[in-house]
């Protein structure tokens, strides 16, 4: 169930239950008063013992608890009252041994979207189990996420580049697949937040994007990590189409497209090991959109790059013919105007 959840993580539901205890005069306020404060108090409490539950007790206090945060007209000072509630309240349950309490209290603590909520989502990063480390990671890019929003944000740009950092530090040593997919997903979320809400997230993200997807493409060889990879590669493409203040700079363009050709030697490494036919369709996808990057990333520099059609031959079985493709691709790489280094960076005939 958490795989489906991951696609979903960062794009909250609205719903009308904002309203049902806290009233909307309270949500939208820009300044919480006394009487404000008590209400949001006095909600939270109703719905705490529910986050300790069985399962649909859980659910219902979960859904509850976030109605407030997903209301369009929410501002700064309302969710900074909030998370001052609720986050003593859900600190406790997030290393719960009950995964479901668990994830649910980290769920929460990402989308209260304030510095102790990211914090919190952050510490969950620890925890042993792969279902917690999975929604700590999808926490941490939810929380982040909330800075696009910049007149309701309670984040500052410092506190989400010292995430993303710390979110950095998790992912050299993290081994779970899983995992890793969560953790791209949340660099993915950072990606979104533009340079005029929060300064800098966009600009760390993209550092640390690029060199995870270029170790991640130089990891042992196993089906599990192309999905980390597929998404990493969809995250540099997008991003590769931005404009104005959130263009590349011209250095991340070029190692883009380097790291493009890391991960064509990846999926060249997974077709020597016989990948299924769903797996190939898969890493068809990938190759595709790494010729899409190196493309783009010529035309960005002022070339124009050949056309490799790398997910055809894949798809059509032509193994040897994509060798040879990806041959081609490595020299234009390793030229004017990328000239990725090291010269030995990708293999060999």
């Amino acid at each position: 169930m958490l795989a489906a959840t991951t696609l979903v993580a960062f794009a909250p539901a609205r719903t009308a239950l904002a309203q049902q205890n806290i009233p909307d005069a309270v949500i939208t306020s820009s300044q919480i008063s006394p009487e404000g404060k008590t209400q949001i108090d006095e909600f939270i409490k109703s719905q705490a013992a529910g986050l300790g539950g069985d399962a649909a007790a859980i659910r219902s206090a979960k859904n509850k608890l976030s109605a407030p945060l997903t209301n369009v007209g929410m501002t700064e000072s309302f969710r900074r009252e909030y998370g001052l509630k609720l986050v003593p309240v859900i600190a406790p349950l997030t290393t719960s041994p009950k995964e479901e309490v668990a994830i649910n209290a980290l769920r929460l603590a990402g989308l209260v979207g304030t510095k102790d909520g990211l914090d919190l989502a952050l510490k969950g990063l620890d925890d042993k189990r792969q279902s917690v480390r999975v929604m700590a990671a999808m926490s941490v890019g939810l929380s982040i996420s909330t800075g696009r929003a910049k007149d309701r944000t309670a984040l500052s740009s410092r506190n989400a580049t010292d995430a993303l950092t710390a979110l950095n530090d998790k992912m050299v040593a993290e081994q779970d697949p899983r995992v890793l997919d969560a953790m791209m997903l949340a660099l993915d979320a950072a990606m979104k937040v533009k340079a005029e809400d929060l300064a800098d997230v966009r600009t760390k993200a993209t550092a640390f994007l690029l060199a995870e997807t270029k170790r991640l493409a130089g990891r042992e060889n196993v089906p599990a990590l192309d999905q980390a990879l597929s998404h990493a590669v969809k995250t540099i493409g997008e991003a590769m189409l931005d404009a104005g203040a959130d263009k590349l700079p011209a250095a991340s363009v070029t190692e883009a497209a380097c790291v493009a050709g890391d991960v064509v030697a990846a999926v060249q490494r997974r077709l020597d090991a016989s990948p299924t036919d769903a797996e190939r369709s898969l890493l068809g996808l990938i190759a595709q959109q790494c010729e899409r990057i190196v493309q783009q990333a010529a035309t960005s520099l002022g070339t124009k790059a050949p056309v490799y059609n790398l997910d055809e031959l894949i798809h059509e079985n032509k193994d040897a013919e994509f060798k040879a493709a990806a041959q081609r691709l490595y020299r234009d790489l390793g030229v004017d105007p990328f000239g990725c280094k090291p010269a030995d960076r990708y293999p060999k005939p």
